[in-house]
């Protein structure tokens, strides 16, 4: 766990020397509402950044929350390439599912969206 820029709460999975990535998501709770910030980023060997998802500073409400949040799941080779994959869990209201991403040379591209299931 470690602590960057203000934020409460971040992740970090390292698999060799292929990727790190990063997740940081602030909470405040505001009365009935909360304030949140995310950007789920992988770090590359050469320090390259490629933000995979980013929710910007917004207040929604903390019972019903109006937006989706990510949450890195894993790193893995999804195709049988050698090349590892991202894993997110994507959570909304009542919805959650897995999303794939693969990244390559700086790009990132979703590649699987789904098994989710809602409430």
């Amino acid at each position: 766990m470690e602590r960057e820029q203000g934020c409460s709460r971040a992740y970090a999975a390292r698999a060799g020397n292929s990727r790190t990535p990063k997740y940081f998501s602030p909470r405040v709770a505001v009365g009935s509402d909360i304030e949140l910030c995310e950007v789920v980023a992988v770090v590359d060997q050469n320090a390259h950044v490629t933000v995979l998802r980013k929710l910007p500073l917004k207040k929604t409400d903390v019972d019903v929350p109006g937006v989706t949040e990510w949450t890195p799941l894993d790193l893995a080779d999804t195709r049988g390439t050698g090349q590892l994959d991202v894993i997110l869990v994507g959570d909304a209201y009542e919805n959650h599912w897995l999303e794939v991403i693969s990244v390559h040379n700086g790009s990132a591209r979703t590649i699987f969206s789904g098994l989710g299931y809602y409430l």
